[in-house]
């Protein structure tokens, strides 16, 4: 092997070893997983996931909602209004990953009824899946105020039939009681109106 033959075989393998990364990113983008998918990104998973959610949401699709939902947060399935045009996905502003588990997506709603309000959806992975937590996403969305007036506030509930007459009961007791020891008892004594 002469002199020039040794200089272009270096040439060669120093051109394919600065081409080894390149060709090594290339295939683990393109070449499908051992299990046959491709490769997708989390973020691209959850984001399916919600848009997925929004075109049940539009069409009142409940049984629809089920799969795309955690265990806990499938409990208020019932009572979510069906509501936006399940033509128009949100528009995704910003996602980040909390935790390997978990991925936040900021969304705006181009939904002319939401009046392009924003928000934050927590999705989660549960049981292999990533699911959406409408709890948690709840808890980011929301914030308490306070109300004028006191912090608790007393709310009339009529007495249940039994209620009331362990209350008639109690009051003849201590009537009788009282009388007993010769004591009167005031007519106001007892509930007042």
């Amino acid at each position: 092997m002469g002199r020039e033959e040794r200089r272009n075989s270096r040439q060669i393998r120093s051109a394919s070893m600065k081409l080894l990364p390149l060709l090594a990113l290339l295939f683990s983008v393109l070449l499908p997983s051992s299990c046959g998918q491709e490769q997708v990104l989390p973020s691209t998973r959850a984001i399916q996931k919600l848009q997925a959610f929004k075109v049940c949401v539009a069409k009142g699709d409940k049984a629809g909602m089920i799969p795309l939902l955690t265990l806990q947060s499938r409990n208020v399935v019932s009572a979510l209004p069906r509501k936006g045009n399940p033509d128009q996905p949100f528009e995704i502003l910003k996602s980040w990953s909390k935790s390997p588990s978990e991925i936040r997506l900021q969304v705006r709603d181009p939904d002319p009824e939401a009046q392009n309000r924003t928000g934050t959806y927590v999705v989660v992975k549960e049981q292999g899946n990533w699911r959406i937590d409408l709890v948690a996403t709840a808890g980011l969305n929301s914030e308490e105020v306070r109300l004028p007036g006191p912090s608790h506030r007393l709310v009339h509930k009529p007495m249940s039939d039994t209620r009331l007459r362990e209350q008639v009961r109690q009051a003849r007791r201590l009537m009788e009681a009282s009388a007993s020891r010769g004591a009167a008892v005031p007519a106001t004594q007892g509930r007042q109106r």
